[in-house]
């Protein structure tokens, strides 16, 4: 299947099931003829192609790669929040914005620990995290955040994020598609018509 996407998706809850196999375009193939809606748009590259991308990294094993992979996603959402996705020097902002949307722990761990810093500028720009971490694909404790401490040692717990992840962008999609927050709509809005139709 060279140059095709998967022909599975999650739902909301984070259950990955299949796509009629035309859901998706081959790589490299325009999206559709005409610009799709927001909700259209939305569900297409974050609740199909980056779960599927992420998912991928998992099944293979790739656990630095779905790291990377989640805290890239993180900013691109917290990008939707701020309205600041596309512009210079915002990264940190836009990362952070989106953390509340993964819940209490997230926000609280991150307080006292820069994990933009820490996490998403290590592992993008070095490899590595900035203070000594493991990235454990999944933990004996499954049920906590995906950024934990050890002792002296920071992890970052891949599976854990993902599920959180995916239920803050069903938050988020909640936001903008059922709740229509106006002002979280005019800010997707602005960051979606920087980049793309």
């Amino acid at each position: 299947m060279s140059g095709e996407r998967s022909s599975h998706a999650t739902n909301w809850t984070g259950e990955v099931g299949p796509l009629p196999v035309a859901a998706l375009p081959p790589l490299g193939q325009p999206v559709e003829p005409s610009a799709p809606t927001d909700e259209q748009f939305f569900d297409r590259y974050v609740g199909e192609w980056m779960v599927h991308d992420v998912q991928t990294a998992i099944d293979g094993n790739a656990n630095y790669l779905a790291a990377l992979g989640l805290l890239c996603y993180t900013e691109f959402l917290g990008g939707f929040v701020t309205g600041n996705g596309a512009v210079g020097g915002q990264s940190a902002r836009n990362f952070k914005a989106f953390l509340p949307y993964l819940g209490a722990e997230y926000v609280a761990f991150d307080r006292e620990h820069n994990t933009y810093k820490l996490f998403r500028c290590g592992i993008a720009h070095e490899y590595f995290a900035k203070e000594p971490a493991w990235v454990f694909m999944r933990s004996a404790d499954p049920s906590g955040c995906g950024f934990r401490m050890r002792g002296d040692e920071y992890e970052f717990v891949v599976v854990s994020y993902f599920r959180d992840f995916q239920a803050g962008a069903g938050r988020l999609r909640e936001r903008l598609f059922e709740v229509r927050d106006p002002e979280l709509l005019d800010r997707f809005r602005k960051v979606r018509g920087r980049r793309w139709v």
